[in-house]
C-alpha cells in the first residue's frame, strides 16, 4: 500500500529516497520550506491528510498530550542511515496500523499507540 507522507527536515536523504523508491508519495521539509515550526508542520501534515515521520520528540507532547489534530506520527528512535531497510520493512508491515495512530520505531520495539482524536 502507497502512502503519503510529511517528512521532517531531521530525517535523512537515505530514508527519503527509500521512501520514495517504494512508491510513496513523500513530502520533505527540507525540500519545502527548512526551519518551518514543529506546529506548522502539523498543520500542514492535517491540511493534506500526511503522516508524519520525524525523530523529535515534540510532536509527541503535541499531538498525544495537546490532543493536536494529525493523520499518524512515526517516530524513529534509531539511526535511520544504518536502519533505513529496517524502518521501511516496519511501515510495510504495519502500514494499515498507520493512520490515526502514534508509532514509535527504536531498536528494541515497535509502539503503536491510537490517537485519542
Amino acid at each position: 500500500m502507497k502512502l503519503k507522507f510529511l517528512v521532517d527536515e531531521n530525517i535523512s536523504r537515505h530514508l527519503v529516497n527509500l521512501l520514495r523508491e517504494q512508491g510513496n508519495h513523500v513530502f520533505w521539509i527540507r525540500e519545502l520550506e527548512r526551519g518551518i515550526s514543529v506546529l506548522n508542520i502539523i498543520e500542514i501534515a492535517d491540511k493534506e491528510d500526511l503522516i508524519i515521520i520525524t525523530n523529535e520528540k515534540n510532536f509527541g507532547y503535541l499531538i498525544v498530550k495537546q490532543r493536536l489534530k494529525c493523520l499518524g506520527v512515526i517516530l524513529i528512535r534509531v539511526d535511520e542511515i544504518s536502519r533505513g531497510n529496517t524502518i521501511l520493512a516496519i511501515i510495510q508491515k504495519y502500514h494499515y496500523k498507520l493512520k490515526n495512530h502514534f508509532t514509535v520505531i527504536t531498536d528494541k520495539k515497535v509502539r503503536i499507540r491510537p490517537l485519542n482524536l
